[in-house]
């Protein structure tokens, strides 16, 4: 039987954000860890939120900053490389799998010192120019060397993962990639988190139990991805839908959502609950009965849609109401209803239709999402699709083993 391999796992993404990097990333570390143990070990940025959920895996942290603070930025590399290098003289790996951000200074420097690597989850990179103001002039001037950057790591890596079609096409023209250095490995959601709440009891604790339906969002960019929509749903429908509620979890801009339903007069019908952390996501989440996942329509095209959120509604048996041709598979299933984002009557039609199914219906539903979720939508599906691919590439056999009682911490603080 081939030894175990020792895997280094390095990521750029703060791991403590409640966003959809920093939730990527725990999810897959921890599926990474419950298949491998002892023998995974992970550099990541200093935790800026508390993180109970890595507690027992193997840590190593460095300093991290945003892209927008230059002497910040320097810092946060050279602590990245320092620390890679150090860890790299103590202990030995077989592979890397690194997360890439912004300006991956740090490990284009090390170069060849590092052992096989893979790049994971490699989104658009240079998105960040189309920032307003102020930080889209840094960007643009900044996005050759960001790009050169990206190259060099891309040049010397054994592949890399994305979550979409369109994403892939942008790397293979970017990047000029083959096709085969790229894996195409949908986002993924931890199943269990948000299939195990109690969704009578939580509906009691936020005082909605008698509310239907229910209308929901989870994630960054509220206003533009879905909480919009929901305000506007519940006023255009409060009369015919006397129970209809909308819950919001994310952080709201500049007011705008509470705004929105001041003006419109349903502020009584929403929940505004600002930004939580990841561990209170799965109780909002199980109070829903439809949850929504929108955007800019000229965004999805360029990037497809493998949103985060539509993994965890299903797990949790939602209807979800959503928009792209990505997902055509999953309507077809009638998994999820597909609608034009700005038009709000056939929004209020899907969630009309939804609000009239029989309590049977809905849980026949919640059955077929939660069994589709588990078997194509979990970390540990995702990381089986990665596991064959770094095979492929490597011809290294990837053996799991049980994970050890033998645990070594270092504390995210």
């Amino acid at each position: 039987m081939p030894r175990p391999l020792r895997i280094l796992y390095v990521s750029m993404a703060d791991l403590s954000r409640p966003n959809g990097p920093g939730v990527n990333e725990t999810e897959f570390l921890l599926s990474l860890y419950a298949k491998f143990g002892k023998h995974v070990h992970a550099i990541v940025p200093r935790c800026r939120y508390p993180l109970s959920q890595l507690d027992g895996v193997s840590l190593t942290t460095y300093s991290h900053s945003s892209w927008l603070n230059p002497f910040g930025q320097v810092w946060s590399q050279a602590d990245l490389f320092f620390k890679i290098r150090q860890i790299l003289r103590e202990e030995h790996f077989d592979f890397a799998v690194i997360r890439l951000s912004l300006f991956p200074l740090a490990v284009a420097l090390h170069g060849k010192s590092l052992p096989p690597y893979f790049a994971k989850s490699l989104g658009e990179i240079q998105g960040f120019t189309r920032n307003g103001g102020i930080k889209g002039f840094i960007a643009r001037m900044t996005a050759p060397m960001n790009l050169a950057l990206f190259k060099k790591v891309i040049e010397k890596s054994h592949g890399l993962d994305c979550c979409t079609p369109q994403l892939a096409e942008q790397h293979r023209e970017l990047l000029k990639c083959e096709p085969e250095e790229i894996e195409i490995v949908e986002n993924a959601t931890n199943v269990a988190r948000f299939a195990e709440v109690d969704r009578n009891q939580v509906r009691i604790d936020l005082g909605v139990r008698e509310r239907s339906p229910i209308l929901g969002f989870v994630g960054g960019h509220p206003d533009q991805r879905g909480g919009r929509h929901i305000i506007r749903a519940v006023a255009h429908l409060r009369h015919q839908l006397p129970g209809i509620y909308g819950i919001i979890v994310g952080q709201d801009a500049g007011r705008r959502l509470t705004q929105l339903a001041d003006e419109l007069g349903v502020a009584d019908r929403i929940l505004l609950t600002g930004q939580i952390p990841y561990h209170l996501v799965p109780r909002y989440v199980a109070a829903f009965d439809i949850g929504f996942a929108l955007d800019d329509s000229l965004r999805t095209l360029s990037t497809g849609n493998s949103y985060q959120k539509i993994r965890q509604y299903l797990s949790a048996g939602l209807h979800v109401i959503t928009h792209g041709a990505d997902l055509e598979s999953l309507s077809d299933r009638g998994l999820v209803q597909l609608v034009d984002a700005n038009q709000l009557e056939e929004i209020c039609a899907r969630i009309v239709t939804v609000s009239q199914l029989s309590q049977v219906q809905r849980n026949r539903h919640r059955v077929r999402a939660l069994h589709y979720a588990t078997e194509n939508l979990s970390t540990a599906a995702s990381l089986e699709r990665r596991l064959e691919f770094w095979h492929r590439r490597t011809r290294r056999a990837v053996t799991p083993v049980a994970p050890s009682s033998e645990r070594v911490t270092t504390p995210c603080f």
